[in-house]
């Protein structure tokens, strides 16, 4: 299932699933296609290979995942990494409260 949304700046909130029998690039490059503008992703890898119109950007949230996986996988004993990763992580939750503070409706 691929799911399409507007900015939470849009006139109007539009969500829009779309099924496809796979994962395959070619299903959001069809959907996408003529499509100029910021495109918000999970880090898959198929969103990387749309036109050239497309700028793609992470989400903060899969990346701060990838922090808390590097925190659980750390051994004890590394200080220096795991306050590389504190540090990763709490940039993160400044963020998280920035944006709820001036998006305090948008999920």
């Amino acid at each position: 299932m691929w799911l399409y949304r507007t900015s939470s700046n849009a006139d109007h909130a539009i969500t829009l699933y779309e099924y496809a029998p796979g994962r395959a690039g070619k299903y959001p490059e069809v959907f996408l296609e003529g499509f100029k503008g910021y495109l918000l992703t999970d880090g898959y890898e198929p969103y990387h290979k749309l036109n050239n119109d497309i700028v793609n950007v992470g989400c903060w949230a899969h990346l701060r995942r990838k922090f808390m996986d590097a925190q659980k996988a750390m051994p004890k004993g590394k200080s220096a990494a795991n306050t590389a990763i504190n540090t990763a992580l709490g940039f993160c939750t400044k963020i998280f409260k920035e944006d709820k503070r001036i998006s305090p409706n948008v999920s």
